[in-house]
């Protein structure tokens, strides 16, 4: 991930952090989407600043198929 682009656009460590832990949760956590899902959705209470980008995340989530899933 580009964490340089992140900071040069603007983007506080608090919001780069959570966008860091929601990629851990997706993809090195070993999580079930679910679980990932219900981790993505408790950084809003411990980061208010990163609340756009959860609600970015899991609108995505939300419209992926339980058939096909996303690639991780």
């Amino acid at each position: 991930m580009n964490f340089e682009g992140l900071r040069r656009r603007g983007f506080s460590s608090e919001r780069i952090s959570a966008i860091k832990a929601m990629h851990k949760a997706l993809y090195r956590d070993d999580l079930k989407l679910d679980d990932a899902v219900l981790r993505i959705r408790a950084l809003t209470d411990r980061t208010p600043d990163a609340a756009p980008d959860v609600s970015l995340m899991l609108d995505f989530l939300g419209q992926v198929s339980p058939q096909r899933g996303i690639v991780r």
